[in-house]
């Protein structure tokens, strides 16, 4: 199995930062777990960027696809979910956000819209399809990582 199966794979010690490794010298650490955060993204050199941005953040969980993202969040609990619109073939994020947005613990976390649409127009339809939030791709890494702590240091 490679890498790249292995990201898709929720079982893999390579689909989540939380090792135990990547989670010591954390600020305020002693313990605390961070917080869990989905990552949406078919793009594997995208997913491997948000994992070095939020890897002292968060403990990220990574699907590929729309159709993985809801059965994930169907089975664990997500405090936020950074989604891509654009997912390829099957489902795309927002279809995926609108089935997420219908589970009961889902309801009022943010979902990060993440895409390379820019146009004003999309963003609105992005934002009425239920993500929260909207982040441009090329990602900027201060702007992104502050609203993530912002977003995770809630409740």
């Amino acid at each position: 199995m490679d890498r790249e199966d292995q990201i898709d794979n929720p079982s893999s010690p390579l689909n989540s930062t939380g090792s135990d490794q990547e989670n010591q010298g954390h600020p305020g650490g002693g313990g605390n777990r961070l917080p869990d955060v989905l990552v949406v993204e078919d793009n594997r050199l995208n997913s491997e960027l948000v994992r070095i941005f939020l890897k002292d953040i968060c403990q990220m969980d990574f699907a590929r696809n729309g159709e993985s993202a809801v059965e994930m969040a169907r089975t664990k609990k997500y405090q936020t979910i950074i989604m891509d619109i654009n997912l390829g073939p099957g489902m795309n994020g927002l279809e995926a956000t609108e089935i997420i947005r219908t589970f009961e613990d889902y309801k009022t976390i943010p979902i990060i819209a993440v895409t390379g649409y820019a146009v004003e127009s999309e963003k609105e339809q992005i934002l009425k399809s239920g993500c929260s939030h909207f982040v441009s791709k090329p990602i900027e890494k201060n702007s992104f990582t502050s609203l993530i702590k912002s977003l995770t240091s809630k409740g």
